[in-house]
């Protein structure tokens, strides 16, 4: 019986990682609009918030799963994960702006 000797290749992580513009153009355009939006209105967190909150856990949780966090490491440069990092917690700007939106309107009422 002969055996087959099949290669074993290294699955690449990073490649199917979106690219650090497309990071800063989506999570930071969502971290201001966010922000300013629930600043102005607060009421509009309910709709804002459902859509940036699982956006931001979804950013985070990629880099520190067991099995796929270690190769993203591993293979990007130390800066990505930094401003991936930033980037994913500055999604949750829109909770500070509906935080600051509601101490405006307070601030007004009194």
């Amino acid at each position: 019986m002969e055996t087959v000797n099949v290669p074993v290749t290294l699955a690449e992580v990073l490649d199917k990682e979106p690219g650090l513009l497309l990071i800063w153009a989506l999570y930071g355009g969502l971290a201001l609009s966010g922000f300013f939006v629930c600043r102005w209105k607060p009421w509009s967190f309910a709709a804002v918030g459902p859509i940036v909150t699982p956006l931001g856990w979804a950013s985070l949780t990629e880099l520190y799963d067991p099995y796929v966090g270690p190769e993203i490491f591993r293979e990007s440069p130390p800066l990505f994960l930094q401003w991936n990092v930033a980037l994913g917690l500055a999604i949750f700007a829109s909770v500070a702006g509906f935080i600051a939106g509601l101490r405006q309107k307070r601030s007004r009422a009194v």
